[in-house]
């Protein structure tokens, strides 16, 4: 929802508002909007850690959750006890939760773009009808691909087919590996944050 036209996400809203009103019980204004990445991403670590049961334990024995949707990915992880957080990145970058007796500082992001149907036609885009064809594609491959609004036509290279080098370099272009977070040795990728990677960063889900 959040990759589509503000125009198109409104008229969606507005209907599903509607279809809610022929209910009976009461619906305010305001009941109908697209979550935020970030309330996502907050939701999707307590849900998670409290299946596994891991609220109530301290921060380190807590799970790191990553999600990958089509138009972006959220991960969140509870930071450790007393990890600083750099001042000009908290307020975006952490929430805090009370849950089972203890207050976790929960890091969060989500990458919008990045999901897996978006994160395609990003990296794909640049290829749309061009001679010599996408780097990652095999010999042989020709095909179309459709995300929201856009097409996209790619071929492979008719001569070298896929080239390890050539692939490896279009994918981490893509990621702007190299935009900086303002925190040395702590950016993950597209200039963010990586939350320093502390707390319960270490069991995955």
């Amino acid at each position: 929802m959040r990759m589509l036209d503000p125009s198109e996400v409104q008229s969606i809203l507005q209907e599903v508002h509607t279809v809610l009103q022929s209910y009976p019980f009461k619906v305010l204004d305001d009941a109908v909007s697209v979550m935020d990445g970030a309330d996502e991403g907050v939701f999707m670590w307590v849900t998670s850690n409290y299946y596994l049961g891991n609220i109530g334990k301290p921060a380190e024995e807590t799970a790191s959750v990553i999600d990958l949707g089509g138009g972006s990915v959220q991960r969140a992880f509870a930071l450790g006890e007393g990890q600083q957080v750099p001042a000009t990145l908290e307020e975006d970058s952490v929430r805090t939760i009370a849950a089972g007796g203890r207050r976790y500082k929960v890091y969060v992001h989500s990458y919008l773009g990045y999901g897996l149907k978006a994160a395609r036609m990003s990296f794909l885009k640049p290829y749309d009808s061009v001679e010599e064809g996408h780097p990652c594609m095999t010999r042989g491959y020709e095909g179309r691909y459709h995300y929201v609004d856009e097409n996209v036509s790619v071929k492979s290279d008719d001569e070298v087919g896929a080239s390890v080098e050539g692939c490896v370099a279009a994918i981490e272009w893509e990621m702007n590996l190299e935009e900086g977070c303002g925190v040395e040795g702590q950016c993950s990728f597209d200039g963010v944050w990586s939350g320093g990677g502390g707390g319960g960063g270490g069991d995955k889900h």
